[in-house]
């Protein structure tokens, strides 16, 4: 009789895994916030999310990850001119930064 042995993945796995659906719900949350807050205060102007104003993003998405972001590796500067253009390139950047230093 022969038996076949799988490796089991850990019960944890799913908790080291990259929280992306998490990241990207986070982001499109406070992206648009300051989409629509620029949008009052500047109007029409260009780029409509703020480089500036997106460090406190990255550092909510430290958190939310567990590692360290360096927030001029993840942010493009002069920002964003929507939010699906930040969405597209930050979560790229911090899933890549944090397999980087997760070893993966």
């Amino acid at each position: 009789m022969s038996s076949i042995t799988s490796k089991k993945e850990p019960a944890d796995a799913k908790a080291r895994a990259f929280p992306r659906t998490r990241v990207l719900e986070m982001l499109r949350e406070e992206l648009s916030e300051l989409e629509d807050n620029a949008r009052l205060l500047k109007g029409d102007w260009e780029p409509s999310i703020d480089s500036l104003q997106l460090v406190e993003v990255v550092l909510k998405i430290e958190k939310l990850i567990g590692c360290r972001l360096r927030p001029e590796d993840i942010i493009r500067r002069g920002g964003y001119g929507s939010v699906d253009a930040g969405l597209d390139d930050m979560t790229s950047k911090i899933e890549a930064r944090w397999r980087e230093r997760m070893g993966r």
